[in-house]
């Protein structure tokens, strides 16, 4: 490799380190952006952890995917900002998860989970798995 190509690699590692941080930056003001509309709606706490678990950030997140407000990933990342500022581990967020739009039970889900090398989870429901609707 020549000195002129590495020179040219190097400017091009800069360039796109650039271009990510530019993305963060606009990224990170957006959440702001959200968080500042929230507390004006009287939102807060979610640094609490006496009044706020990990379980519910997790239940809020899940709750979150299902809506279809504008610029809806942008309340999904502040929701996983949350989880990652608690320190809250990660499968919290998976257990967390319901199972399927059927019944929303994260039992079900775990049970589920547990058997994945045997079922396809992208289809079975708590209709398959129970033979009816959980309730």
């Amino acid at each position: 490799m020549t000195d002129t190509q590495r020179e040219h690699d190097v400017d091009e590692a800069l360039m796109q380190a650039e271009r990510d941080n530019e993305a963060v930056d606009q990224f990170a003001k957006a959440m702001k952006e959200k968080l500042a509309i929230a507390r004006e709606k009287g939102r807060s706490g979610w640094d609490n952890r006496e009044t706020c678990t990990g379980k519910h950030l997790a239940d809020l997140f899940w709750k979150q995917t299902t809506k279809e407000n504008k610029d809806n990933y942008i309340d999904l990342a502040n929701f996983l900002m949350f989880l990652h500022v608690r320190g809250v581990h990660e499968n919290v967020l998976r257990y967390a998860k319901p199972c399927c739009n059927t019944c929303g039970n994260a039992p079900c889900f775990n049970e589920m989970w547990r058997m994945r090398d045997s079922l396809d989870l992208d289809i079975v429901s708590c209709k398959f798995w129970y033979g009816k609707d959980k309730q």
